[in-house]
């Protein structure tokens, strides 16, 4: 009789077994049978593993080099600068400060999981705590697969995943408590301060000490279409999540809103910022874009460009004299090319943490860690290396030594590597 074969490999073993016994009614044929099942279960198991191969395939211990020779152990040990921002962004010197801080946080951690039934004790660890920064790191500042990640760490996947947010948690904790990685709204001295600072390149724009502007981030879909219809963002053609961020003149962020479903208008999230608007000091603002509209006294404290429709109407009216229109004109333009800090602040962001150009976790609460995380890094490494497009136009003079001695050291490169 036809037999039923199953859905699995050993169900079909199984049905073809029993159908080859039932085809055999004497001795002889019964051993002829059991040949047959004996090359249906080979062929039966080189089916199974080509398909564990095809479903499922990563690197093991077996097939990575010796960690002592792995490439983060070479660019760890060699503390050249320029490796180590190629690699996790930071100078040598930048890693060393946020190690100083770091690695207390997570040996305690790792202290009191000793307890615990799921961590062996008496074995030497797989990673140290300067290797479990520069992953963290790296997995930030690098767009790659993870398979780039275990092949410059020498680590298979299941160790390379959890030690990655062991770091990534520990690195949140770390940065939260870093004077140099706060994200901080100005006093009235420092505003004062940046607006001398812009107004020294913009000399017709009074009072500006800051650069506001929205960024959308790509996200995983999710399956709910109400949640999918809440993410995704008509304009873009996909589901993002929307953050605002106001940068100062240094470059750094001195606020933010993270984490806001994409459908959501820049305007919408700036809210609590148009309060804080109503709170500054006279003669204050903040440069922005016409997506802005702002109510009330926080109108006051933006400088927006004109609309084309607005342009149009000033040109022709004709109550307004020649020298009026001109001035109106020349503002235009200056908020025009002051916007331009914001857009290389959100730049910078994104190239230096490369991270956040990849779809980011639908698990909101993974995202916003990701998102805080990258936040307060990028405010360290502005404070703590200089390299960044904001500072370098509108404060060149507060760049740190370090990134003296580098700039230094690089070009110096260059030069002794090209002929003429």
């Amino acid at each position: 009789p036809p037999c039923t074969l199953g859905s699995s490999p050993m169900a079909r073993f199984r049905s073809l077994l029993f159908a080859a016994a039932a085809l055999a009614p004497s001795q002889g044929d019964l051993c002829v049978s059991a040949g047959g099942c004996g090359l249906i279960l080979l062929f039966l198991l080189a089916r199974v593993a080509a398909n564990r191969i095809r479903r499922r395939h990563y690197l093991t211990n077996a097939t990575l080099v010796q960690r002592t020779n792995a490439a983060w152990a070479t660019v760890r040990d060699s503390e050249d600068d320029m490796a180590y921002l190629e690699v996790t962004g930071l100078t040598c010197g930048a890693f060393k400060v946020l190690h100083d801080k770091f690695g207390p946080v997570l040996r305690c951690v790792w202290e009191r999981r000793k307890g615990r039934a799921d961590e062996k004790r008496g074995r030497k660890r797989a990673m140290g705590t300067r290797d479990v920064l520069g992953l963290t790191l790296a997995y930030m500042h690098m767009v790659s697969r993870g398979v780039s990640l275990q092949l410059i760490f020498a680590r298979a996947p299941a160790t390379l995943s959890r030690y990655l947010w062991d770091g990534i948690h520990v690195l949140a904790v770390t940065l939260e408590a870093m004077p140099e990685a706060r994200v901080r709204w100005p006093t009235e001295e420092e505003m004062s301060e940046w607006a001398s600072l812009v107004e020294r390149r913009q000399p017709s724009l009074k009072g500006c000490f800051g650069f506001v502007d929205g960024l959308n981030l790509p996200v995983q879909e999710p399956a709910d279409p109400f949640l999918q219809n809440a993410y995704y963002n008509g304009w873009l053609g996909g589901c993002f999540v929307s953050q605002l961020f106001v940068f100062n003149p240094l470059g750094e962020i001195i606020w933010a809103h993270l984490n806001a479903p994409g459908s959501h208008h820049d305007s919408t999230l700036a809210q609590e910022l148009y309060r804080k608007l109503t709170c500054l000091p006279p003669g204050y603002n903040l440069a922005a874009d016409c997506a802005f509209s702002a109510q009330g006294e926080a109108q006051y404290h933006l400088v927006k460009p004109l609309t084309s429709a607005q342009l149009r109407a000033h040109s022709e009216d004709r109550t307004v004299d020649v020298q009026k229109l001109i001035a109106i004109i020349r503002r235009h333009r200056t908020a025009v090319s002051i916007r331009q800090a914001a857009e290389w602040g959100m730049g910078t962001f994104q190239r230096v943490w490369q991270r956040f150009q990849l779809p980011l976790p639908w698990d909101k609460r993974k995202r916003l860690l990701l998102l805080k995380v990258g936040v307060r890094l990028h405010n360290f490494r502005t404070r703590m290396v200089g390299l960044n497009q904001i500072r370098t136009v509108y404060a060149a003079e507060y760049e740190g030594a370090l990134y003296e001695t580098y700039r230094h050291t690089h070009f110096q490169t260059v030069r002794n590597n090209v002929f003429f």
